[in-house]
Parts: C-alpha cells; sequence; structure tokens
C-alpha cells in the first residue's frame, strides 16, 4: 500500500506566572503554568496543561543553598482527562572554588493516568550537576548526569534510564568554554583538590543510591 502524507499544524500557547516572596536569608516562589495544544487535523491531539508550583530556596551560609520544592500537574487530551502528576524535589547547591558550584538532588513523582490505569507509576530521581558561572554572572553551563527509576503498575511501563546532558542558555555556553580555557592557568592545586573531592564524593554517594534503590 501507499502511505499517504498529510501536512499539519500546530497552535501551541504557553502562559507563566510567577510571585516572589523574599524572607531573610530565603525566598519562596509561586508559580503557574499553562500550556494548550491545538492540532488542526485532529482534535485527539489536543492537549491542555495546567501546573501549580511551591518552591522555597533556603540559604544556609555563602556557600550552600537547599532548595525544596513541590508541583501539581492536571493535563486533558482531545478535553478528556489524561494525567495528574504530583512531584516533590530537594536539592543542595553547593560552592566548590571559584566560579564553580555542584549540585545534587532527589525528586519523586506520583502519576495517575486517568486513560490507561496501567501506567500509574511512581518514579524516582537522583542527579549530580556540575556548574560553571561566567563571572560578573553573565551565564553558566551544566554539565550533569541523573539516573531515573520508573516503577508503574504494569511491568511492560516500567522502567530506568541513565541521562548525561549539557544545559544553559545556547549563547552562552560557547563563552562558557572559552572563559573555562581561558582562566585555567589561574586554577591552583588546591582549586582542583576541592573539585576533585567533590565530583568523588557525589559520584560515590550516587552510585551508592542507584544501588540501595534497585535493591
Amino acid at each position: 500500500g501507499t502511505i499517504a502524507r498529510e501536512d499539519t499544524f500546530r497552535f501551541i500557547s504557553q502562559a507563566d506566572l510567577t510571585y516572589r516572596i523574599p524572607l531573610e536569608g530565603a525566598r519562596v516562589i509561586a508559580g503557574y503554568n499553562f500550556y494548550n495544544r491545538l492540532d488542526t487535523n485532529s482534535s485527539e491531539l489536543d492537549l491542555m496543561g495546567h501546573i501549580g508550583s511551591l518552591r522555597y530556596d533556603h540559604k544556609v551560609n555563602d556557600g550552600l543553598v537547599i532548595q525544596t520544592a513541590v508541583d501539581y500537574s492536571h493535563f486533558r487530551l482531545d478535553g478528556d482527562s489524561l494525567l495528574d502528576r504530583w512531584r516533590f524535589r530537594v536539592d543542595g547547591l553547593f560552592h566548590q572554588t571559584g566560579t564553580w558550584w555542584g549540585r545534587a538532588g532527589y525528586e519523586a513523582q506520583l502519576r495517575d493516568y486517568d486513560i490507561n490505569e496501567e501506567q500509574d507509576s511512581d518514579r524516582h530521581r537522583i542527579r549530580y550537576e556540575q556548574i560553571y558561572v561566567l563571572p560578573d554572572l553573565r551565564g553558566y553551563a551544566i554539565l550533569g548526569y541523573a539516573f531515573a527509576d520508573n516503577n508503574a503498575d504494569a511491568s511492560r511501563y516500567s522502567y530506568d534510564n541513565h541521562e548525561v546532558y549539557l544545559a544553559g542558555p545556547p549563547t552562552m555556553l560557547a563563552a562558557t568554554v572559552l572563559d573555562i580555557i581561558k582562566s585555567s592557568a589561574d586554577i591552583t592545586a588546591s582549586d582542583l583538590s576541592v573539585l576533585g573531592v567533590g565530583l568523588v564524593t557525589a559520584w560515590v554517594v550516587a552510585f551508592a543510591t542507584v544501588k540501595f534503590l534497585l535493591h
């Protein structure tokens, strides 16, 4: 048979609302996100999402910030309820040396599917990120690793996955690499040892956590 090709257009609209409450040594951030996707050929692909979030950042000292966040999401497909999701996250952002920072975190999700209940699942994810901040806070780059374990009601929807990623404002990534190369001559042996200890410690903790989750 011949496969017919049919062009389609999708119209996507999105809105974000954020409210910040500054506190002494901390801040609270409340947010709401609306997402809507309309498909010109099939309403069955129309997707709408509502996401409400709350985050609390606490500055322990100049070199350590603890972040906790919770959000609730509700998605509808073609007008019918598709998914309800609760997500909880905790991160530790810590200064290592110079413009280098590290971030370690844990995230738990509870997903409730209305269309296919076999996909109902709880998901656990750990991550470690190495962050380089450009001087004068002009930008940043993130190199990260994450492991996720998804446990669904039906085994065929359960899976584990590993992620390695590079993130940051695209226009800043090249500048970040150049700045690292330029400043590499100023990195001392003490700086490298602190950075190395931080990386090794983070990977050991991540490995031990993965082994614990799998057993």
